[in-house]
């Protein structure tokens, strides 16, 4: 599979467009025949997916462009960027919805044809389900965090259009006119969290964050596999958006061919391919019997002896 069948299409954002569009139209001509202000407070977080899915789509065009002068190592870290801006939004839906919880609750309003009004959400609410189990299943193939925000964001959208499904329910029992901004308020906090959560993957991304534990292993164990001796150090790892870049320094005596030690880097890299594709390895050998080799040791070589120690 080549790089550019790894990166998600634009279909991914037009769906979240579509999708948006229509549950947005759903939530507003809910909120607009009943005047409920949970019922907005949902509507508000749909405004922000038309946005966000504009950002998306805006975000896979330019993370497909292929590496060039002035970018080298690609594009794809432009999605950090995008799911960022999405969770930015989110807070700011959030702030927007309390804000109209506290007029409501100063200013209460008589609710008006909640069960036709909780047909459309709920209608709503599946369509937003659909299409976030879709784009989680998507992202997963794909190694996108962008798809990741936008199917966890959808996620958020329908668990908060089930507490306010619950919450107006709650009302036609029990007729209390407080439920509705409270449930509003409850709902604007769960979107903040999601929104924070998002922002905190981003700043990861951003900042080389290193590979996860379980492909760490991987890379390991396929360099000992592979390494005459076993022994490397100096290993980084860090993310560009589904790409993966792998570095360090493999240590071999001085004595062995360069066809051979060609052969064993080419080995190590066609493994790694296949099993972390998309993924960049740059390896340095050094000769094992040069104590310069040695001097800038770094803390993956001290905890692989210490590994091999234990096994021992």
């Amino acid at each position: 599979m080549s790089l550019q069948e790894k990166r998600p299409g634009p279909r991914f954002a037009v769906l979240l467009l579509l999708s948006a569009g229509a549950t947005l139209f759903l939530k507003f001509f809910a909120f607009k025949i009943s005047h409920s202000v949970g019922i907005f407070s949902d509507a508000a977080e749909s405004l922000v997916n038309i946005t966000a899915a504009c950002g998306v789509l805006f975000t896979l065009l330019y993370a497909a462009r292929p590496a060039d002068r002035d970018h080298a190592y690609g594009h794809e870290k432009i999605e950090y960027f995008s799911s960022g801006f999405e969770g930015t939004l989110i807070i700011l839906a959030a702030l927007w919805i309390v804000y109209e919880a506290i007029h409501r609750f100063l200013h209460p309003e008589i609710l008006l044809s909640l069960k036709e009004s909780l047909g459309m959400v709920i209608l709503a609410a599946g369509i937003n389900a659909i299409v976030s189990i879709f784009l989680l299943k998507a992202s997963r193939h794909f190694s996108s965090i962008v798809l990741e925000a936008s199917a966890r964001h959808l996620l958020a959208d329908v668990w908060t259009t089930a507490g306010v499904i619950v919450g107006l329910i709650l009302f036609l029992i029990t007729d209390l006119a407080w439920l509705d901004p409270l449930i509003a308020c409850a709902v604007a906090i769960h979107v903040i969290w999601s929104g924070f959560q998002l922002i905190a993957r981003s700043f990861h991304g951003l900042m080389d964050h290193a590979l996860p534990p379980e492909e760490m292993e991987i890379i390991r164990k396929t360099i000992l596999h592979h390494a005459p001796h076993g022994q490397f150090h100096a290993l980084r790892t860090r993310f560009s958006g589904p790409r993966r870049f792998i570095d360090f320094h493999l240590l071999m005596p001085g004595n062995i061919s360069l066809q051979k030690a060609h052969r064993i880097t080419f080995l190590i890299e066609k493994e790694l391919e296949s099993k972390l594709h998309p993924v960049d390895v740059t390896i340095h050998m050094e000769p094992i019997e040069d104590p310069s080799s040695w001097d800038e040791e770094s803390m993956s070589r001290r905890l692989f002896l210490a590994k091999e120690k234990e096994e021992v």
